[in-house]
């Protein structure tokens, strides 16, 4: 019965979803909405919504940490991987990140460390894969700049580009004081030869300085203090 219960808070969803943003917009339904509850007591979670078949889901929530100790996990959500059949019979591989935050404090060593090592297993999980030939996508907000230690397992990955660096420097902030880049799309080679735009929605971000949905009046009335990287591609 929990899982009947589970079906129609869904479809409820689902319902609520289609009728207050997509119709309006002229957006066609979203055929699959995944998630697998992660491992941040608060709820937080990361997910993935398709209008194209997926093929496959992998989730990392139980592997323990090698160097914080084993009996923490290594994931603070998960490092969802989803396989998506792209129209071409191509598969599309999405990497699904939500990496430790800066909590307590910036600069903390160990939020640095459990970062820094979860950057590091989301790159092993990458070498398992062909950057020239596959089509890989790491997403998400991985909670750190681009110039930090931390995310430099990933950010220096050869055959993995950040998309944020087809704009100006001035345009590449996603989060909201100061203007840094913390939430990226890191592309395989053979993804980035099919990309054609790339921008940061920030409208839902709540900023003196940074235009907005009008009906975001206040932060608690905004979407997010970060800006969602956007990019499109010809495939």
């Amino acid at each position: 019965m929990e899982i009947e219960g589970r079906i129609e808070l869904q479809k409820f969803h689902d319902e609520i979803l289609f009728k207050t943003f997509l119709h309006p917009a002229g957006k066609a339904f979203y055929e699959n909405i995944l998630l697998i509850d992660g491992n941040d007591d608060r709820g937080i979670d990361v997910a993935i919504m398709s209008r194209l078949p997926v093929l496959s889901l992998r989730t990392h929530i139980n592997e323990p940490s090698g160097h914080i100790g084993n009996t923490n996990a290594t994931f603070s959500r998960d490092c969802l991987e989803v396989t998506i059949q792209l129209p071409n019979s191509k598969d599309l591989l999405v990497m699904v990140n939500h990496l430790k935050s800066k909590r307590p404090s910036p600069g903390d060593p160990q939020s640095n460390l459990r970062r820094e090592n979860q950057a590091k297993r989301v790159a092993e999980l990458i070498d398992t894969h062909n950057l020239q030939t596959e089509f890989v996508v790491v997403a998400g907000d991985l909670n750190d700049t681009p110039d930090s230690q931390s995310l430099k397992p990933l950010l220096t990955k050869n055959g993995l580009f950040n998309v944020n660096q087809k704009l100006p420097v001035a345009d590449r902030f996603t989060f909201r004081q100061p203007k840094e880049q913390f939430d990226y799309l890191l592309i395989s080679d053979a993804l980035k030869a099919k990309l054609t735009n790339v921008h940061v929605e920030r409208r839902g971000m709540f900023a003196g300085n940074i235009p907005h949905f009008p009906t975001v009046t206040s932060r608690p009335t905004e979407a997010s203090d970060h800006g969602a990287v956007v990019a499109d591609f010809v495939l």
